[in-house]
């Protein structure tokens, strides 16, 4: 469209100068001054167009060709915060309880298994502990008593015997008391007693203190 408009011009200028040169005779002014004119114009008018034709080429040309990419541009501002969450689901409870008994009243001794102390469990899983202090009251031979914790007749936890010495002419020594401890843990199934059970090897001797706690963990 742009090469076209130069030779458009031309023409009209052309058409112009056609008219002017008929129309010159028409107003006085010579022939021949008017037809040099003419050729002068006409002449300078054609050079005028392929400067402009040639202009608009080159114009072309480099419109058609892609420059090189521009350099990255700067990182913009950190936006704003964004909203906040929504408020998560209530967790899980943790299972807590447990159960504790004891008592520091003298227990005496007997050579059958005897229940010192017992409570009852809901179901979960628990670990047990369970102390014993025993005072050996012959006063002629070593002694020994041991306990066990049971839960619903079953035995789940068993130390050794523990041995004391005698009280030697009604005096206390050290070697005729000594303490029981036992740790362990089980799952019960559903609401089950659990209890502490002691023997002895004689009827000579007391429980002076005796516990058993229980705290659930799962």
């Amino acid at each position: 469209m742009t090469s076209r408009r130069p030779v458009l011009l031309l023409c009209l200028s052309v058409a112009a100068l056609l008219c002017a040169s008929t129309l010159a005779p028409a107003f006085g002014a010579p022939q021949a001054v008017s037809a040099a004119s003419l050729a002068k114009k006409v002449s300078k008018a054609l050079k005028t167009a392929k400067r402009a034709d040639k202009n608009a080429k080159r114009a072309l040309a480099r419109a058609g060709t892609p420059g090189p990419a521009g350099a990255p541009g700067a990182a913009g501002l950190p936006g704003p915060p964004g909203p906040a969450g929504p408020k998560g689901a209530t967790g899980e409870r943790s299972p807590v309880g447990g159960a504790a008994s004891s008592t520091s009243n003298p227990i005496p001794w007997t050579t059958t298994e005897l229940t010192v102390r017992s409570f009852t469990l809901p179901a979960g899983k628990y670990v047990f502990n369970a102390t014993a202090f025993g005072h050996n009251t012959d006063d002629n031979s070593d002694q020994s008593f041991g306990c066990r914790i049971v839960a619903g007749g079953v035995n789940i936890g068993q130390n050794t015997a523990l041995i004391l010495g005698p009280q030697t002419g009604g005096i206390d020594h050290a070697s005729s008391r000594g303490s029981y401890a036992l740790t362990t843990g089980t799952t019960l199934a559903a609401s089950t007693e659990v209890a502490l059970r002691c023997t002895a090897s004689s009827a000579d001797g007391l429980y002076q203190g005796v516990g058993l706690s229980a705290v659930r963990i799962g």
